[in-house]
């Protein structure tokens, strides 16, 4: 599926009363003016597609030399991002002109941005920013488009207190004989986002008889930071515990709060224990 993100940036003023929009091609033509302007976003293919065009003073299309600055820059300031491509005449082509208001077909030039040509940042939102120069003396304001989906480098959780063994009483209310299963957190497999981790807690049963009932068993939590702040603390619960056999295991969804931004490329410690 292809996603699109549409941007207009209209450097000049120009009026556009013409229902059909002239295509020229002569090596004569001036440009004026930048048109619209825009990027697909190709899933499927991996890459992104900005497409932009260039009108004379007529305000008709025309096919063009210039050379197109690229730069991405996400929200953290990092340039993931750069490149000059230098287009001919020979890189225009009909293409659907993308906007609220119309859908023709106009001339525009064509640059593919890979995917894997872009750096890993801190943030998987930005912006593509372009300044066009037509020789040294001419160039376009530079103009941007904001974008998402970008390449974010790994987070790093590192996790403390593995295997953590406790004791649960084979009967909530107790028995004579006071008969207790144990316990083991074996693994969690985390998934950290914005503000929150996402953990997949495994959980194995070491000994004891199988009960009817185990409580819920609470586990508690500590996350720091890379310089050994704590950013949260709290606790998550494993339950129906009676499912696991002797030997056997199960995973458990527990959602981790942490009220602060985790961001991609730093290294964060998750510490486990019982309550």
């Amino acid at each position: 599926m292809i996603k699109r993100i549409i941007c207009l940036a209209m450097l000049l003023t120009m009026l556009l009363t013409s229902s059909t929009m002239l295509l020229s091609c002569g090596s004569d033509e001036e440009v004026v003016s930048l048109s619209s302007w825009y990027v697909n976003q190709d899933d499927k293919k991996k890459e992104y597609n900005l497409f932009i065009g260039f009108l004379n003073k007529d305000d008709k299309y025309i096919s063009t030399e210039v050379d197109v600055d690229i730069k991405i820059v996400n929200i953290k300031q990092e340039e993931v991002y750069t490149t000059t491509k230098h287009l001919t005449k020979d890189d225009f082509g009909e293409h659907k002109e993308k906007n609220e208001n119309n859908n023709r077909t106009v001339l525009l030039a064509k640059i593919i941005i890979p995917y894997s040509d872009i750096a890993p940042g801190k943030s998987n939102y930005g912006a593509f920013e372009l300044t066009v120069h037509k020789d040294k003396e001419n160039s376009f304001d530079e103009i941007k488009c904001s974008i998402s989906s970008l390449p974010i480098k790994e987070t790093v959780l590192n996790i403390e207190g593995l295997p953590l063994e406790f004791e649960i009483p084979n009967n909530y209310y107790g028995t004579s004989e006071n008969k207790k299963s144990v316990f083991r957190i074996t693994e969690i497999k985390c998934d950290p986002s914005f503000s929150s981790i996402n953990a997949s807690v495994t959980v194995s049963k070491v000994s004891g008889e199988n009960a009817d009932y185990y409580p819920l068993k609470t586990i508690g939590y500590k996350v720091f930071d890379n310089s050994g702040n704590l950013m949260n603390e709290g606790s998550f619960y494993v339950e129906n515990l009676k499912e696991i056999t002797v030997g056997g295991s199960k995973d458990f969804e527990a959602y981790l709060s942490v009220n602060k931004e985790i961001v991609p490329g730093e290294t964060y410690t998750l510490r486990i224990f019982e309550e």
